[in-house]
């Protein structure tokens, strides 16, 4: 019984929770709560995959990952389960150095002539930050480069352009450091962030672990 109980565990053990996350999530929000999780749960082995939103509900559907962490927006359909974690707005920055970080409110006439940098085209990000863009009436004016998520801090820093991204790209300290949010008058577009999985069949203890763990740690505080 002993040998046929630890040959049991090992398999389990062998079988690793294989988790789909967005880019900017993997580098920006989801670090401490992954390494919180594999803590608290040292037997579950974590394989985790970086793509975009379409190609994370296509790697549910093909079941080559078994949770996607990202914008539900990206899954409508009754055949994926969703649990939200937390609503993420979008918000206009800056590197410190740049000429607008040092105003305390930002009107449509400073913004008009700024070069921007927006999350690569296809993301749902990118197309709230062009609508964001069509509120202002600034999307017909502005020169915009899109570029993947782990690009556009790094390229912000020169101070020539300003960005739009998640707030939680900012929730870590020493990046903060380093970038303002540019205050303007107008709402800036929100969604919600959390997990998907495909409905059925249902999920494994190991899978029902992560997100109750990962709703937890992410909650709004």
């Amino acid at each position: 019984r002993i040998k046929a109980l630890t040959k049991s565990i090992a398999i389990e053990a062998e079988a690793p929770l294989r988790i789909g996350c967005t880019p900017s999530a993997s580098l920006h929000l989801l670090p401490a709560p992954f390494r919180n999780f594999a803590s608290r749960f040292a037997m579950t082995r974590l394989d985790v995959r970086c793509n975009g939103g379409p190609e994370l509900l296509a790697m549910l559907a093909n079941d080559e990952i078994e949770v996607a962490l990202g914008p539900l927006d990206i899954a409508s359909q009754s055949s994926f389960g969703r649990q939200k974690f937390f609503d993420c707005q979008l918000v206009i920055v800056a590197a410190r150095n740049h000429a607008l970080a040092r105003k305390a409110s930002v009107s449509i006439g400073d913004l008009a002539h700024q070069h921007w940098v927006l999350f690569q085209r296809g993301t749902i990000v990118n197309a709230l930050s062009q609508s964001l863009l069509e509120t202002m009436q600034l999307s017909r004016n502005v020169a915009s480069t899109a570029l993947p998520a782990g690009m556009i801090l790094p390229f912000l820093q020169n101070g020539t352009h300003l960005g739009i991204v998640p707030r939680y790209c900012l929730w870590d300290s020493v990046i903060a450091r380093d970038f303002v949010q540019v205050q303007t008058a107008n709402a800036a577009p929100q969604f919600a962030y959390g997990a998907i999985w495909k409905a059925a069949p249902a999920l494994g203890q190991s899978a029902t672990q992560f997100i109750q763990m990962m709703q937890a740690e992410l909650a709004p505080t």
